[in-house]
This record gives C-alpha cells, sequence and structure tokens, in this order.
C-alpha cells in the first residue's frame, strides 16, 4: 500500500497525519455538539463542555498513537495534563490573536480566524512532537550528562557549543545586522563551535505579526540542536526567539542593534526625534508601536541577557525598559585597528551611505550642504542607498569624507570603516560612540542645520583637513571578532 503513495505524502506523512486527525477531532467536536444539544436537548453551552471533552479524547488518542507512534502508556496521563494546558493556551492564543489581526491590523475576521487557525495548527504540531510525544521521555536538556556530553558523543559547551543566531537579515541581505550576523558566525565557527543562523525568508512578504508567529515556529524546530540562542535584534528576530527559548528552558542572548519602535515612530510620524529625547518625552503611539513597546519590553526583560554595544544606549534601555543591571553586558563593535590605507581623494567629494529613511536625516543634510556650498563650490555631496558591502567600502575608500548627520546612531560601523581608510568624518552627536571618538572626529547636532553647515566647511578647509587625518591617524582601538565570539560564549558560560 506504502508503495502506491506519491513519495511526497511518504516524505511528509506525519504533518498530514496530524492534520487528518485534527481535522477528525473538529468533526468529531461538532457532531457532539449537535448529538448532545438536537438529540438528547442538553442546554448548548452544557453541550459545548461535553463536545469539547469528547472531542480532546479523540484528538489526543489519534495523535499520541496515531500521528507520532508514542505507544508509552507510563506517561500517558501527565501527555495528557500537558495536552490539556497546551489547548487551553491555544484557546486564549487564538483570542489574542484575532484581536490584534481584526482590532490591530483591521483584517476580515474570517481571514483572521483562517490565518489564527494555521498559526496555532503549526505551534501544536511543534509542540506535540518536541515537547509531548517525544518517544525518548526526556527534553533535550535531560539527554546532556552533566559533563556537557551529548548522546551521540558530541559535547556541549564543556568543549564546542551548540549555537542558533537569530537574525533579521543575512547576507545577501544589506545591512550591519547581516555583516554582524554573518561574521560572528564565521568566527564562532573557527572556534569548533556548532552554529545554525535562522533569518527572515517568507517572513520579510508577511505583516508584523504574522512573520513573528511563523518565525516562532522555524526557531523551535531548531531548538533540538542549539545549546543556547543568540538573537541579533530586540523585536523581529529577539520576541519570537526569546518565546520560543522560555517555552522549551533554552537560554538566550539578545543583542539590541538599533531600536526598532523609534524608528517604526520617527518613519510613521515624520517627526526629527532623537532616541534619547524620544524616550525621555514618550509621544503618542499608535496602536502598532504601543505592541512594540510592550513586546519589545517583554523580550528584553525575559531573555537570559541583554547585550549592548554601547554604553549609552545601555544606559536608556535600563532606565526606560526596565532592565535589571545584572543581566545586561557590553560587547564593543568590530574594529580591526589596522589602517587599510584609502586613496587621496580626487575632489572635495563628501559622501553619505545608508537606508534613505527618515531618520538618517538626509534631508536637512541636503540643505545644511547647499548652504556649505554658496561659500565653497568645490564642495560635492555624493548618497548612495542599496551598495553591497564591497561597492560601498570601495567608494568610502576613495572619498574625500564620511558624513552621517542622522537624528541617531547607537554604534555606526560607517564611522569605523572611515577610520580604517583614515578617512575624516562628521558624525551625529546622538551617537554611543561619541566618548570614545570625539578626540577623532567632528561631531554636530542632528537638529541644527547650521551646524551642519559649518562642520562641513570646517573640515574643507586644507589645514584642517590634514590635522583631522592626524588624528585618525593615531586611532589605534583593537576589538577582534575572535574576541567578541569568546565575550558571548563567555556570557553563556556565566548565566
Amino acid at each position: 500500500m506504502k508503495d502506491l503513495l506519491p513519495p511526497q505524502i511518504i516524505k511528509h506523512k506525519r504533518p498530514i497525519k496530524f492534520l487528518i486527525a485534527g481535522g477528525t477531532a473538529t468533526a468529531i467536536d461538532l457532531l457532539s455538539l449537535y448529538f448532545f444539544t438536537d438529540i438528547l436537548g442538553i442546554w448548548y453551552l452544557f453541550s459545548a463542555c461535553l463536545a469539547f471533552t469528547v472531542a480532546f479524547f479523540a484528538s489526543f488518542f489519534l495523535q499520541k498513537f496515531w500521528t507520532f507512534g508514542d505507544n508509552d502508556k507510563e506517561r500517558m496521563y501527565r501527555q495528557m495534563s500537558v495536552y490539556l494546558a497546551v489547548a487551553l493556551t491555544n484557546l486564549l492564543l487564538n483570542a489574542i490573536i484575532m484581536f490584534i489581526l481584526v482590532d490591530g491590523f483591521k483584517i476580515w475576521y474570517m481571514a483572521a480566524q483562517l490565518m489564527a487557525s494555521g498559526l496555532i495548527a503549526g505551534e501544536s504540531y511543534f509542540v506535540y512532537k518536541i515537547l509531548i510525544f517525544n518517544k525518548s521521555g526526556l527534553t533535550v536538556d535531560e539527554k546532556m550528562s552533566t559533563r556537557g556530553v551529548w548522546p551521540d558523543g558530541r559535547q556541549g559547551l564543556a568543549g564546542s557549543g551548540k549555537i542558533l543566531i537569530a537574525s533579521g537579515i543575512y547576507p545577501p541581505d544589506l545591512g550591519g545586522p547581516a555583516q554582524y550576523a554573518k561574521n560572528l558566525t564565521e568566527h564562532l565557527l573557527s572556534q569548533n563551535h556548532q552554529v545554525k543562523v535562522l533569518s527572515y525568508k517568507l517572513e520579510k512578504k508577511l505583516p508584523t505579526v504574522i512573520r513573528h508567529i511563523l518565525y516562532f515556529f522555524r526557531v523551535i524546530s531548531r531548538l533540538n540542536s542549539a545549546d543556547f540562542i543568540i538573537a541579533l535584534d530586540t523585536f523581529s528576530a529577539g520576541l519570537p526567539a526569546v518565546l520560543a527559548a522560555k517555552i522549551f528552558s533554552k537560554k538566550i542572548i539578545i543583542r539590541t542593534g538599533g531600536d526598532f519602535l523609534w524608528e517604526s515612530y520617527v518613519e510613521r510620524s515624520g517627526q526629527s526625534v532623537t532616541l534619547k529625547r524620544f524616550y525621555e518625552k514618550m509621544p503618542v503611539l499608535n496602536f502598532k508601536e504601543k505592541l512594540i513597546l510592550a513586546l519589545s519590553r517583554l523580550a528584553m526583560r525575559q531573555a537570559s541577557a541583554v547585550v549592548f554595544s554601547t554604553a549609552w544606549q545601555r544606559e536608556i534601555f535600563m532606565k526606560y525598559y526596565g532592565l535589571n543591571p545584572a543581566q545586561t553586558a557590553i560587547v564593543e563593535n568590530y574594529y580591526s585597528g589596522k589602517a587599510r590605507g584609502g586613496a587621496e581623494p580626487e575632489a572635495k567629494n563628501f559622501v553619505w551611505l545608508g537606508r534613505m529613511i527618515k531618520l538618517k536625516n538626509v534631508d536637512l543634510l541636503k540643505s545644511a550642504f547647499a548652504q556649505a556650498r554658496e561659500k565653497n563650490k568645490s564642495l560635492t555631496l555624493e548618497t548612495y542607498s542599496g551598495l553591497e558591502h564591497a561597492a560601498a567600502m570601495k567608494i568610502l575608500s576613495a572619498c574625500y569624507a564620511l558624513i552621517l548627520p542622522s537624528l541617531s546612531e547607537v554604534s555606526p560601523n560607517l564611522i569605523l570603516e572611515a577610520i580604517s581608510f583614515n578617512k575624516p568624518f562628521i558624525c551625529t552627536r546622538e551617537t554611543g560612540f561619541y566618548e570614545k571618538l570625539k578626540d577623532y572626529g567632528l561631531f554636530v547636532d542632528p537638529l541644527d542645520k547650521t551646524d551642519i553647515t559649518n562642520k562641513i566647511l570646517f573640515l574643507a578647509d586644507d589645514y584642517n583637513y590634514r590635522q583631522s587625518k592626524s588624528k585618525i591617524a593615531n586611532f589605534n582601538f583593537s576589538h577582534s571578532w575572535e574576541e567578541i565570539g569568546k565575550e558571548f560564549i563567555n556570557l553563556y558560560k556565566n548565566l
């Protein structure tokens, strides 16, 4: 009989059985409700409770013995209690998802219910498979001995660690977090750790809440092969990864990166507000932003540890998210400490690189630069967006200077790249790099056009330019990827 079935059905027989068992239980629920109410004449609410009970037992036995082939009867009563807890949790989860989709995103309630049902079905499958009907009867953590040795002979962190890196983006995606994920992965692998990276795929095309739920399931599917998780943001990857880690008792470290809430508010409202000022005054948020705030706070508070790249951002977040200082740490960005010898500029071309979004303050930069050109016609401003890393570095290495007057920048890697090419820079004062780099570059008030104009003209002066290059040549900070990897591992070991 099995030979007559298509290979794809054989390959995915367990999920198919899961869907059939779930459909059967639903049919039993509806038929029981009809039988108790219309045939026996029982009050419909009491009938609903009876029907739920009958369907619950039918679902449990079908999933246990047929779908997952778990014939262990010694653990059956314990499994049944957990199964019931999952069923009741799913009822609450269904209500929450429906509220978010219908009230928050204005999705038609029938479509919302279909999406909620599909998401809950996926969540239930992984919970049943990994948590309830795990044939060994042991959790993944219980399979490890106190020495950190796994049943197949591989070692845990006593020798080599098994790490899941959760990142919203990864090369060929563009952006600092993508490069960070790639470089951290490569160097952890070089230290004999087993590393898997989980980045957004289909999630990129989905609405905010839906993408998080799908990513949550994908994280769960990889937890069996991970000692701990490193999430490279607080919301896109961090939130679902934290929830999965809490359910399956895994340690998770969140690295904050930027701030999705502040970015979302600035982009929606068009208000020019710095990161620090945003939290000090906390403007009126819409539903989506309130949800991001609440869920980001939940993610960071529930994480095993929260890593910041600068003390500046840590101070802001500890105050406004109520974080425990003992659960926070600073792991600074990478910097090789080696000059790469940028080319001498052929003209006084100031370069801006980045995403064309409101917080990058490009409109004010262009206006300030236009004023500077009125006094010095030799100046040019070049703006680039969407470049691959190699192309961006080629442009940066040949420019006159880099300029980044963003509303705020937590720890802009481009500034460190400019320093490595011995290129002078103008950067926003609203940055975590200010204290470290204030003696090596120029910093501006991002809301003061005159200040930006004056700093451009200052750096355009030949004498001032030579002095700036001389200062940058003396910058000797070094922080390797090997050090960064070890800092993450040591942080995990001390949790």
